[in-house]
């Protein structure tokens, strides 16, 4: 009997400590959950906007001839032409490229067979047109120096300095991630700490507006009408969680 109530004791003090422990663990549960911490993540959009102060215009010099090397005396012609016309314009070299350059045969189907029928001679050139008040202009008078030899392949439209957008749309994404941050805790009863963590994912730009126009000496004059050229940063950002949750 003695080894009977030794047992039983052991017992009853092992469940004793049990509840013990659980009754700590219960309590420090609950001081948790009344004043716990956590975090939230989100994203961001912002988005900035500025009419464009400069353009660039892509322009070809095509010409088809019976022999190469008629075809490449007269693309060489119009092009000196134009590059001289660009530079009368104050367009430093440094805003001209060549795109492409092509010399090819042209063939042309007779009674079945495929046979050369001369050669085509182009280039592809780019032109920054920095003072976007002079574009149109400009255009027209590169369609007098190339005439049908020509053809205006497109025009695109940019800002020259593109920092203070880039920062515009960082603050429009922060205010963005904050607002978005601050309604998700309030739903959940608590409050917005300080911020653990913020990621630039990516820049965007939209360009306003490009057109692509054909047969270049039918133009009598190339009004231009760009709409505004936009930025877009998109973040993502963790924030502290603080306060009670109801």
């Amino acid at each position: 009997m003695p080894l009977y109530y030794f047992l039983r004791q052991c017992v009853l003090a092992f469940f004793a400590s049990v509840k013990s422990v659980f009754k700590k663990c219960v309590g420090s549960s609950n001081v948790t959950t009344r004043n716990r911490t956590g975090t939230v993540a989100v994203s961001g959009l912002g988005e900035a906007s500025s009419l464009p102060d400069m353009c660039i215009l892509s322009a070809e010099v095509e010409v088809v001839r019976a022999t190469a090397k008629s075809a490449v005396a007269t693309h060489n012609t119009s092009v000196n032409s134009l590059l001289s016309m660009a530079r009368s314009w104050g367009i430093p070299q440094n805003d001209i490229h060549t795109q492409g350059l092509m010399l090819s045969p042209v063939y042309q189907d007779a009674k079945g067979k495929s046979r050369i029928s001369g050669y085509r001679a182009s280039q592809s050139i780019s032109l920054k047109i920095r003072d976007i008040s002079r574009a149109g202009a400009f255009i027209q008078s590169v369609v007098d120096v190339v005439g049908n030899n020509g053809r205006i392949e497109g025009l695109e439209f940019s800002v020259k300095n593109q920092q203070p957008l880039r920062r515009k749309a960082r603050i429009a994404a922060h205010r963005d991630a904050f607002s978005k941050a601050d309604q998700y805790a309030r739903l959940g009863g608590r409050k917005i700490g300080k911020i653990i963590s913020i990621n630039e994912i990516g820049i965007t730009y939209t360009e306003p507006w490009s057109t692509n126009v054909e047969a270049p000496g039918k133009i009598v004059s190339m009004p231009i009408s760009p709409r505004e050229f936009r930025a877009e940063i998109v973040t993502h950002a963790v924030y502290e969680l603080i306060g009670r949750s109801n």
